[in-house]
């Protein structure tokens, strides 16, 4: 992996140096301290100045250097979301949609929608304007080959919801009470987006990282559900009683699997199972849920038999 700044300075190659050194001494411990110490480093470094990297000629996605959730990237040493990897790999063969929904700047839209990832049918949708404003950068970089929707995800379409946005706390992003730290952003649902996907063939995947809106946006998603589809959702490590996970169990009657970060599937059957894998409360941890009937049973199914 290669990366380009700019503006380029002695300053910004010295912290990003610093990164990937830091990424391989930290590598054994799972590169516990990598987030902490980009968050320090973030504080030194220009909000103004743009890293870009380049994983293989069809992949480059650009943020700000100052920017700590994004920093640790840098290091090959480090693997973002790892198991949404491992997941794209296992559906690399199969015909699908990759429904961004939360994109935060698109890296998994440049991911999906890449050689590499398949070339699959990706559409990113993102509320807050800042990171649509990357995100739209990402995506024009990238040849244009994912669609980019302003919107927030919501079980009402073509109304407005206020939106708060935290650049330098992601996951507090949502969407909140009226208030004089709120946006007004235009809503879309699932159902619109599903029916975006117009190859019936497709499975759709769907990446729900809506901070919290994932119950609101499952209300208007009867389009998704006659369709294959999987949805990869977020169930933080804060949240002890793994209420998102018993939502698509209990409520939606999804099967749920886990992906651990060597690529070893764990059948989910409760809440309780959910809150066992989740380790640190600091961390947000993503589970895939599907039909008991579908392409991705099928596959996660064959995966688990041979973990």
């Amino acid at each position: 992996m290669r990366y380009s700044l700019s503006p380029s300075d002695f300053r910004g190659h010295a912290f990003v140096t610093g990164m990937k050194i830091l990424g391989v001494l930290t590598k054994p411990f799972g590169n516990k301290g990598l987030f902490r110490a980009g968050k320090i480093f973030g504080k030194y470094l220009s909000p103004d100045q743009t890293c870009t990297i380049f994983w293989d000629s069809d992949k480059a996605f650009t943020f700000g250097l100052s920017d700590h959730y994004w920093l640790r990237c840098v290091t090959n040493s480090y693997s973002y979301e790892p198991e949404i990897n491992h997941l794209l790999v296992y559906l690399k063969e199969t015909p699908i949609a990759f429904l961004d929904c939360g994109a935060n700047f698109g890296y998994w839209s440049v991911v999906a929608s890449s050689a590499m990832g398949g070339a699959k049918q990706t559409i990113a949708v993102e509320a807050a304007p800042e990171n649509f404003a990357r995100l739209r950068n990402n995506a024009a970089q990238n040849e244009e080959r994912f669609e980019t929707l302003h919107f927030a995800l919501f079980d009402q379409a073509d109304t407005t919801v206020s939106f708060n946005y935290d650049p330098l706390a992601h996951a507090a992003s949502g969407i909140k009470e009226a208030s004089k730290d709120t946006i007004e952003v235009n809503t879309i649902t699932l159902n619109q987006l599903a029916q975006k996907v117009t190859d019936p063939e497709l499975l759709i995947v769907v990446k729900l990282d809506v901070e919290g809106a994932e119950q609101i946006s499952m209300r208007a998603a009867s389009a998704l559900k006659d369709r294959d589809f999987l949805i990869i959702y977020e169930d933080h490590g804060n949240e002890p009683d793994s209420e998102t996970t018993d939502f698509f169990l209990n409520d939606q009657k999804l099967s749920v699997y886990f992906i651990h970060e060597n690529g070893t599937v764990e059948h989910v059957k409760s809440a309780k199972d959910a809150s066992r894998l989740k380790k640190s409360p600091h961390v947000g941890y993503n589970f895939i849920a599907c039909p008991e009937e579908g392409t991705t049973k099928k596959i996660l199914g064959a995966k688990l038999e041979k973990a």
